[in-house]
């Protein structure tokens, strides 16, 4: 086991498991955003002419227990000592904050396009992250 990040890229199975972890993780905390803001419009604004309600905690345990279990199947998994592993997941949730942030400020709630670019946006930061700490080998 390496200190750090060095010779990632002759890992293609840690880089894959890094591809599914970080889907899997930005999906998980975009979910927060329907479950705590409005939907902004009205069903006859919106694109769908449907407004969704939330879910129930059953749903919530489901994703929570899901990204629990990919979490620990990470840490089993990759090859690699990843001390930078709090900054790799706390990052997007710093995305997740400033996205939620704005949401609320401009729109009073959320749409499917605030979704959607939630998802996306807490996915780039964690490959960005990944990147850099793979890029300086950074070990914390």
């Amino acid at each position: 086991w390496a200190s750090d990040f060095m010779g990632l890229y002759k890992a293609p199975q840690a880089c894959l498991l890094i591809v599914v972890v970080t889907a899997i993780w930005s999906r998980f905390l975009a979910m927060f955003v329907p479950a705590t803001l409005p939907y902004a419009r009205t069903a006859e604004a919106a694109k769908v002419k449907m407004v969704y309600a939330p879910w129930n905690i059953s749903v919530y345990l489901y994703m929570f227990i899901l990204a629990a279990l990919v979490f620990m199947t990470f840490l089993l998994l990759f090859p690699y000592k990843m001390n930078g592993l709090l900054l790799w997941f706390t990052t997007p949730v710093l995305m997740l904050v400033v996205l939620y942030s704005l949401m609320k400020k401009n729109i009073g709630g959320y749409t499917g396009d605030c979704c959607g670019a939630t998802v996306l946006l807490c996915e780039l930061s964690m490959h960005i992250t990944m990147a850099a700490l793979a890029y300086y080998h950074i070990t914390f």
